[in-house]
């Protein structure tokens, strides 16, 4: 849009000559430290801190006219239409705030301007969009509410001749928690826009403007208009720094200047209730015997601007030069300013356990609320922890010691052997293979919220396992006893857990043994064994025992043989070449072993017997038996007539041994 054409100053001034003066006028103050004017502006649940002006604090004769005033300081505006008091920016000088102390309307400071004012009217305005002469307080501020507000005025000489044409303007901007980045929170009431000469005026948002009279300004101030008092507010996060910029910008040239009378910052009414805290934790109200003491704060939410003396009652259950010693004997004294007072309580350790008691600081006439503030601190007994009972575990085993963790209390176990951690778990995993009984002692260190520690040892005794051992031959014979026993020292009370497998015939024992088994087949078995004793479980003990078959002694031999006349043995039994071979030839010759076949002989005539007995791998075989009958070698013996006559018969008789 175009720029209007300014009048002549003098002439401006001549008119506003001929306005109705006001009852009252602002005065202005704008001597150094200029920090001061800012600082004066803390209200009621606000501290200001780190102030940091970027104003032109040094009087100038450039401009339209010459002045002696800078651009900012302290007014009183009791009996106008501005505020009663506070603190004064504006776009040129201070003095052009009041009525007469200037010929002109404004003053070209020749300052430079603000990029965040720039960034915020550049939406609202033509660019490129150009800022002079601003005047900003930057501070940090810590509210104890959740809102921090800002009363203020804005006015203007750009009013109302120049509206539309250059907008100056006032802006509040708030960085910190929640807010990254410079954010303004002056805004016209119920709308987005920022208070400046075109959003409030007589055509726009004319609820909050007062305009002139005539040609003059009749609020007491030198300015050509005004809004009416409005309210910054922003919310916070409670007892959170934050960085707060207050500052007002001539917009478009530098010739009619603006300001913006602010009041205070300020918290809506806070009243606070006292709280008794602990010297660790500053959370929590209780105290410990022999451990951390704590102290009452008291607020004073009444006045803080004279010395206030506030009486105090103590009650509770706890008894005073007893259970704690309480300092003052008087009234709480505040003094002027001063809106808290910490009082130090001292607990004494009486060796009694009484379970929680409780202090009641009861004070009389600091409440906003009315009425006593009653203040509660509980006195708890010496903090103790329990690690849990002291336990046992076999060698080797894992086990879990301690108890439940309790809320609000952290742990810290000991790095003692076995221990598997973590070590700051209530109940942690210990784990140790060893070949002799041990006990260790595991230290527990708790820690409450109160910052008190106590100590609890858990002593774990880690016990090796039953030894396992027991008596086994290599080998057997079918069906022969073989005596089984537990051949480690005595266990009584101990369990012997024996397998023998499913092939035995017979099982004979108990306990530990002696145990008489026997196998009816043979082949390879086993024996198991798991002793267990008190809780612990020895390994399995695994021995084998190889059945052995009993040979058979079966043979065959010819019958009848003559004397002298060889006949054969023939094994038909069940041994092998590595056998003992027992023949009884009864006096047959000669004498043999091994499983044959065998040639044998008898040289006496008459019944005999062959027997055999086969011993291998120790199972000896019953005794086989066959008979043989042996005849005897006949003699070819005969008697005859020696002498007889042709023809005649001659008697030959048969004299040998065979028999008819």
């Amino acid at each position: 849009m175009n720029r209007a054409i300014r009048l002549c100053p003098f002439l401006v001034f001549f008119l506003g000559a001929l306005s109705w003066l006001p009852a009252q006028n602002v005065t202005v103050d704008a001597n150094s430290p200029f920090d001061q004017y800012v600082y004066n502006i803390q209200g009621t649940g606000v501290i200001i801190s780190n102030v940091n002006i970027n104003c032109d604090t040094v009087p100038s004769t450039g401009g339209f006219n010459p002045h002696t005033y800078p651009q900012m300081g302290g007014f009183n505006g009791v009996g106008t239409s501005v505020l009663d008091s506070g603190l004064l920016l504006t776009s040129g000088s201070a003095d052009y705030a009041v009525p007469g102390l200037q010929t002109g309307v404004g003053l070209g400071i020749g300052s430079p301007g603000d990029a965040d004012m720039v960034t915020l009217l550049t939406p609202n305005n033509p660019p490129p969009v150009v800022t002079n002469d601003a005047c900003a307080v930057t501070f940090d501020a810590v509210a104890s509410c959740d809102t921090i507000r800002i009363s203020y005025v804005f006015a203007s000489n750009e009013y109302p001749t120049f509206v539309g044409a250059f907008d100056d303007a006032f802006g509040a901007f708030v960085t910190g928690p929640g807010y990254p980045t410079p954010t303004n929170f002056a805004l016209v009431p119920g709308t987005t826009l920022y208070p400046s000469v075109n959003n409030v005026n007589d055509a726009t948002n004319n609820a909050y403007y007062i305009g002139p009279t005539g040609f003059g300004a009749p609020s007491g101030t030198d300015y050509d208009g005004q809004t009416v008092a409005l309210e910054a507010k922003i919310p916070v996060i409670p007892n959170t720094s934050y960085t707060i910029k207050l500052v007002v910008v001539d917009e478009g040239d530098q010739a009619y200047d603006s300001g913006v009378f602010i009041e205070s910052v300020f918290c809506d009414a806070v009243c606070r209730d006292g709280v008794a805290r602990n010297d660790n934790n500053p959370n929590s109200n209780q105290v410990v015997e022999g451990c951390v003491d704590g102290y009452f704060t008291v607020f004073n939410d009444v006045d803080t601007t004279q010395l206030l003396n506030a009486t105090f009652t103590l009650g509770g259950t706890a008894t005073p030069g007893i259970d704690y010693t309480f300092p003052i004997t008087g009234p709480i004294t505040f003094q002027p300013g001063q809106d808290s007072i910490n009082i130090p309580v001292s607990i004494i350790l009486d060796g009694a356990l009484e379970g929680p008691e409780t202090i009641q600081l009861i004070v009389s006439g600091v409440s906003c609320f009315g009425g006593d503030d009653t203040i509660e601190m509980v006195i708890l007994d010496p903090f103790s922890t329990a690690g849990g009972p002291d336990t046992s575990f076999c060698s080797g085993e894992p086990g879990i010691i301690g108890l439940p963790a309790l809320p609000n209390v952290t742990y810290s176990w000991s790095s003692a052997l076995g221990m598997q951690g973590p070590l700051t778990r209530a109940t942690p995993t210990v784990q140790l293979t060893t070949p002799i009984p041990q006990t260790i002692g595991y230290v527990l260190t708790a820690t409450d919220i109160n910052g008190c520690a106590a100590s609890d040892t858990v002593n774990v005794s880690f016990t090796p396992p039953p030894p396992v051992a027991f008596s086994l031959p290599t080998a057997a014979c079918v069906d022969e006893v073989v005596t089984v026993t537990y051949a480690a020292p005595p266990l009584p009370g101990a369990n012997f857990l024996w397998d023998f497998g499913g092939n035995t015939s017979s099982v004979i024992g108990s306990g530990g043994g002696p145990y008489q088994i026997t196998w009816g087949n043979a082949g390879p078995q086993q024996i198991s064994l798991v002793v267990e004793e008190g809780g612990c479980r020895s390994d399995t003990l695994t021995k084998t025992i190889n059945i052995n078959p009993i040979p058979t002694s079966s043979f065959l031999v010819n019958s009848p043989v003559c004397e002298g006349e060889f006949t054969q043995l023939v094994y038909t039994g069940t041994g092998n070449a590595g056998a003992t071979y027992i023949w009884d030839l009864d006096g047959g010759l000669p004498a043999v072993q091994g499983p044959g076949p065998h040639t044998v002989s008898w040289s006496t005539d008459g019944p005999k017997t062959v027997t055999l007995q086969v011993i291998q791998a120790g199972c000896v075989s019953p005794v086989s038996s066959q008979p043989v009958t042996v005849f005897p070698t006949p003699t070819p013996t005969f008697a005859t007539q020696s002498q007889v006559c042709q023809d005649d018969l001659v008697q030959i008789t048969y004299t040998g041994s065979a028999a008819g």
